[in-house]
């Protein structure tokens, strides 16, 4: 329960910082954000993994493939708000083989932990519904985040809205004569010329 509370703040903390963004904030006050929503992953990745040691001790494995989640969605988070600091074109094939990785540790974490479950609980196919609803379905929502971030890197892109200010500052380099253009007619006529 405390696990999924620190979600709810990460999700909190990621608003927060999207919105100091927006309103064009300087890079420090996001920085503070983006460490505490480092710091919770951690603190999340800790305890998820303490959890998961007593449950197999306890041969709770109910507990076992909700920790399973937990940590797929909290190693997901952790590599998203690594990229969402580190923006940088440089690294981006790093990144695309990072969130490939991901991806496929993802996919063999649920195939395994779903095959597991099922050969260490007696229920049999009883137990098969619980199983999609707390664990397949959960598990595939976090596979499908990963593939969407991995087409994302592949394209060479990171959606992210563009704020105002970002759009009044490209239009101001415009007006201003920037990269030798002096007025709006001519960028047009350089833009045709490239046709």
């Amino acid at each position: 329960m405390t696990i999924q509370i620190r979600f709810l703040l990460i999700q909190v903390a990621q608003g927060i910082s999207e919105h100091l963004r927006k309103m064009g904030f300087d890079t420090l006050a996001r920085t503070r954000w983006a460490d505490f929503i480092a710091y919770i992953l951690s603190s999340i990745r800790r305890d998820a993994q303490l959890t998961l040691e007593v449950a197999e001790k306890a041969r709770s494995h109910r507990q076992v493939i909700k920790t399973a989640v937990l940590m797929m969605e909290a190693e997901y988070q952790t590599f998203n708000n690594r990229l969402g600091r580190q923006r940088n074109s440089m690294l981006l094939k790093e990144f695309q083989h990072e969130a490939k990785a991901g991806y496929d540790a993802a996919r063999a974490e649920k195939a395994s932990q779903a095959n597991r479950y099922r050969l260490l609980t007696t229920q049999g196919h009883k137990d098969d519904q619980w199983l999609i609803e707390n664990f397949m379905e959960p598990a595939q929502r976090v596979i499908d985040k990963w593939v969407k971030l991995y087409r994302q890197l592949k394209k060479g892109v990171v959606y992210t809205e563009v704020t105002d200010q970002e759009k009044r500052d490209v239009l101001k380099a415009f007006m201003s004569g920037f990269l030798g253009f002096s007025k709006s007619e001519d960028l047009y006529l350089a833009y045709n010329s490239l046709k």
